[in-house]
């Protein structure tokens, strides 16, 4: 079975909005093992809406739509797809009285316009909204399979998860089982990594190996189909295991698993509390950090020195260090991973500057050149520097990355 995405939003089609569900979608299709044929974004117009509509219904059997299922005039997903289905809107009492609890619970009166939210295509399978007002659908159409969800992303991944992915499974055909792994690495080179590997791209006709890189590292991807599930996941797992003896400490993770989630979990197994000074990161390590839910266990405080007074007043960094290394050097990265933990009496510290950008740089100190120190307990600091090629958006991710990396290492013992 192989899967098409549409995305409804006309500001999705101007140069300063990205459309991001559909990574999402695509990600979590994947580990179901499905792959991704089309991708459409459309603008708030019924007729264009419901013409895409049509055309994916007749080619594909499982159809994802994100968007337009708001209280406005411009939400016409709904009819749109009643249109192209050939199916009339019904109006469901129980969900407008839904959506009314949920603005009385805001002790706010619900809106006329939300009533539209209640407006079902007919014989549609309600998909829950827990979080938001706008309920979710799903219709049988011939031998496609249609899902609507709306576009705001935290509704839209909780209600794929509670809802679409069980209508999703009964649908996939066990004879046709198809496994996909993620290993996930970081501070390899794609290249390299393609070097180590590549012999094993023909082991099997059954098994595709695929490389993904980002800013995080990169993914290596293994499909694998053999017409049962058991023989595909021997398959999956022979496979992996060859990869994972290769490139051993370059591996921090699978599937979905994040660098700051494996992080927080290392620091809670361990029993260890950690501080971070940011420069040119700006805080983003501490915000991924952060994001992790339960990190208060193991994570005192982030702080942002950015400028030099800064790091002198707030991390102690001694102002003669500066003037005869400056603020980006291995020296300065060290003493703020010092400085940080010592305030904060954590066992861990962590030091980054850098220039992220695109101005700033010298021959000497070019741009996308980053130092991060680990300051531990009882030892010495140490620092590693780095060149990050990218923009500066890029290079700061980059810089987070391997911040983390480096902490995930220093809590293994991974020199």
């Amino acid at each position: 079975m192989w899967a098409e995405l549409i995305a409804v939003g006309s500001e999705l089609l101007s140069w300063d909005k990205v459309e991001t569900n559909s990574l999402y979608i695509s990600k979590q299709l994947n580990l179901l093992g499905i792959d991704v044929r089309y991708k459409s974004i459309v603008g708030d117009i019924e007729s264009d809406i419901e013409a895409i509509l049509k055309i994916s219904v007749d080619r594909s059997p499982l159809v994802i739509v994100t968007g337009g299922l708001g209280p406005t005039e411009d939400d016409l997903t709904r009819k749109a797809v009643s249109k192209a289905l050939k199916r009339g809107l019904v109006l469901k009492e129980e969900l407008l009285e839904k959506i009314r609890k949920r603005f009385e619970s805001m002790g706010k009166a619900m809106p006329k316009n939300n009533e539209r939210q209640a407006l079902m295509p007919n014989k549609a399978v309600v998909i829950d909204n827990p979080i938001g007002t706008a309920p979710g659908f799903a219709i049988e159409h011939d031998k496609s399979l249609v899902i609507c969800l709306p576009g705001v992303p935290a509704e839209m991944q909780r209600m794929f998860e509670e809802g679409a992915v069980p209508l999703i499974k009964k649908r996939i055909d066990a004879s046709e089982a198809v496994k996909l792994r993620i290993i996930r690495t970081c501070g390899i080179a794609e290249a390299k990594l393609d070097e180590i590997i590549g012999d094993l791209y023909a082991i099997d006709k059954n098994i595709r190996i695929g490389l993904a890189a980002d800013e995080n590292g990169v993914d290596v991807r293994i499909t694998a189909s053999k017409g049962s599930e058991i023989e595909t996941t021997r398959l999956s797992a022979e496979l992996e295991e060859k990869i994972t003896a290769r490139l051993k400490d370059y591996i921090y993770g699978f599937d979905n698993e994040e660098m700051e989630g494996i992080v927080v979990r290392l620091l809670k197994e361990k029993g260890m509390k950690l501080s971070i000074a940011e420069s040119c990161t700006g805080g983003l390590i501490s915000k991924r950090i952060t994001d992790v839910s339960g990190s208060s266990a193991c994570f005192d405080r982030g702080i942002v020195s950015y400028s030099n007074e800064s790091k002198v007043q707030l991390l102690k960094v001694p102002p003669k260090l500066l003037e005869e290394y400056g603020a980006v050097s291995s020296q300065a990265a060290m003493a703020m991973a010092e400085g940080v933990r010592r305030i904060s009496n954590t066992e861990l510290g962590i030091g980054v500057t850098g220039i992220a950008g695109p101005t700033g740089g010298t021959s000497e100190k070019p741009v996308g050149l980053v130092y991060i120190a680990v300051s531990e307990k009882g030892k010495e600091a140490r620092c590693k520097g780095y060149n990050f090629a990218g923009s500066r958006d890029m290079i700061r991710m980059k810089a987070s990355q391997f911040a983390l990396d480096i902490i995930r290492r220093t809590l293994l013992n991974i020199q």
